[in-house]
């Protein structure tokens, strides 16, 4: 397994580099000084969706992420077919609504922040997937407790930092990852068997450090799909359960 992440592709003029690396800085210190909730609400489109977002809910118009993560789900084979998908962090449903999209016959969207529980619940309504993005509250993995899907999807709160309120709990996943380490240690209870999971980062953050952090409890990583924005690399990472040689 290789964890290494390549900042720039190979065969990039120098300046492109340089230019890059620039714009990666710049974009680093907006995410880590912004705050989600000083903005209004407001619609936004991602990934060919037209999404409501309230203030206080993680914005998928105003980063890459989001949109990288949906634009895979709707690849196909990636969500199986009439399959279960759990969006863990859904914030404004579009992951959830992505993966209803590509043919899951159900899906279970969580967060922790009720006004992003409210607004994916909306969007969903506003596709028709009521009957298939069912939009739970709750902190990680309680509102699923005993149940078990075929994919799980997150777009995790990948920067350092405790967050002062709910709206920061989207991006902060507390001071030496705690969120990551606890959804680590907690999904295999929920994956049916041949699951995965797919994570999404972006190296704006510390990518090396969340991988080590994802792998820790016995997971086995792979990279499947990666996007070169200039200021942003975003990878999406498949997390599959590591299979013990016989002793």
């Amino acid at each position: 397994m290789q964890n290494r992440v390549i900042a720039a592709l190979p065969g990039r003029p120098w300046w492109k580099r340089a230019a890059g690396r620039v714009l990666k800085r710049g974009l680093a210190w907006r995410y880590r000084r912004f705050r989600p909730d000083s903005e209004p609400s407001r619609w936004a489109r991602v990934a060919g969706l037209r999404l409501y977002v309230d203030r206080a809910v993680f914005n998928p118009g105003m980063h890459f992420t989001s949109g990288f993560l949906a634009g895979y789900l709707a690849r196909p084979g990636v969500v199986s077919p009439r399959g279960r998908v759990l969006d863990m962090g859904t914030g404004s449903g579009v992951a959830a609504i992505a993966a209803a999209r590509a043919g899951a016959g159900q899906v279970v969207a969580v967060d922790i922040n009720p006004a992003a529980v409210a607004c994916a619940a909306g969007n969903a309504r506003h596709y028709g997937l009521q009957g298939r993005v069912a939009v739970r509250a709750g902190d990680l993995f309680a509102p699923v407790a005993g149940e078990r899907f075929d994919l799980i999807v997150c777009n995790p709160p990948y920067f350092r930092g405790t967050p002062q309120t709910l709206a920061d709990a989207a991006f902060l996943g507390g001071p030496q990852y705690e969120w990551l380490d606890r959804f680590a240690a907690e999904a295999g209870a929920h994956l049916a068997p041949g699951g995965r999971i797919l994570v999404v980062l972006g190296d704006a953050a510390d990518v090396p450090a969340i991988l080590a952090r994802l792998t820790a409890p016995g997971w086995r990583i792979a990279e499947v799909a990666r996007r070169d924005l200039w200021m942003e690399m975003l990878y999406i990472y498949a997390l599959t359960p590591r299979v013990e040689a016989a002793g």
